[in-house]
């Protein structure tokens, strides 16, 4: 019988769920990563920076450290922005995965090399959606997983595979 401990069980949903954004973006045409087809929410570009600014959220819910990024990035992404067609108005999409990766990095070293009696602790910012540090990881996941189905949905709606398709491929 194989176990794992708690941590690394969080890090793996954090890592899978990361993963999956990779095989989301690919082949999505360049032309509509602004692309909101009719009652879905988001679309690629603004997903993307949204997770990057979710990532440098999460690493201060584990020890009170955000991870840096542009100051843009929480009016373009954060709670409560809304996408915006014009694909003018946010980075490029190097530039967004880029700190997508960095952020993420950043969280998943702090996840690591967190003492573990730590992670029972309360979040270390205010996060009133978990009880500890630990559950906030799943939280997170979770988080990555509802934005995964709103962007298969938007791909399935402009004509392509959606993200299951684009596992094995």
């Amino acid at each position: 019988m194989h176990t794992i401990t708690a941590r690394q069980a969080a890090i793996d949903a954090v890592v899978f769920s990361r993963q999956l954004y990779d095989v989301a973006l690919k082949g999505f045409p360049a032309d509509k990563l602004a692309a909101q087809p009719p009652n879905l929410p988001n679309h690629a570009l603004w997903t993307i920076g949204h997770l990057a600014t979710t990532y440098a959220f999460f690493r201060s819910v584990l020890d009170g450290q955000s991870t840096t990024v542009p100051d843009s990035y929480n009016a373009l992404f954060g709670p409560g922005s809304k996408p915006s067609a014009t694909p003018s108005t946010y980075p490029p999409l190097a530039e967004l995965i880029a700190h997508l990766n960095r952020t993420h990095a950043e969280l998943l070293r702090v996840l690591r090399e967190m003492p573990e009696a730590d992670l029972t602790k309360p979040p270390a910012v205010e996060f009133p959606f978990s009880p500890t540090r630990l559950a906030a990881m799943h939280m997170l996941a979770w988080h990555d997983g509802w934005h995964q189905g709103q962007l298969s949905l938007t791909r399935v709606a402009l004509g392509l595979p959606g993200i299951l398709s684009n596992l094995n491929a």
